[in-house]
């Protein structure tokens, strides 16, 4: 749930935007916030926990009132003032660095074969 009286947008952090998985992905996370009225502001962490912790951070400084984050880094306690405030946070692909958020996996091994 998005806190009420807020900026309506939503931050996406990527690893890679050149990368093609995280296309459908960016695609996805915007239409859902789309049609909830909400922009959504995406950057790249190229991988770097220091990029990520930065983006994060400046999206937060914007206050955004939530955060979609595929962790570069494996500490995220720098968001704890963030989550008490109330930005609403998911991590997707890995879980969180010692704080404790949702996340979504994908299922690798869950896919049955075909042939």
């Amino acid at each position: 749930m998005l806190r009420k009286g807020r900026t309506a947008s939503i931050g996406l952090v990527l690893e890679d935007l050149a990368d093609p998985f995280y296309g459908p992905l960016s695609r996805a996370v915007e239409e859902v916030a789309r049609a909830h009225g909400a922009l959504l502001i995406n950057g790249s962490s190229a991988e770097d926990p220091g990029r990520e912790q930065e983006l994060v951070l400046a999206l937060c400084a914007r206050r955004v009132d939530g955060l979609v984050v595929i962790p570069a880094g494996g500490d995220h306690r720098y968001l704890e003032p963030e989550l008490k405030a109330g930005v609403a946070t998911v991590f997707v692909d890995r879980p969180a660095g010692h704080i404790d958020v949702d996340v979504v996996v994908s299922d690798n091994f869950g896919v049955p074969a075909t042939g």
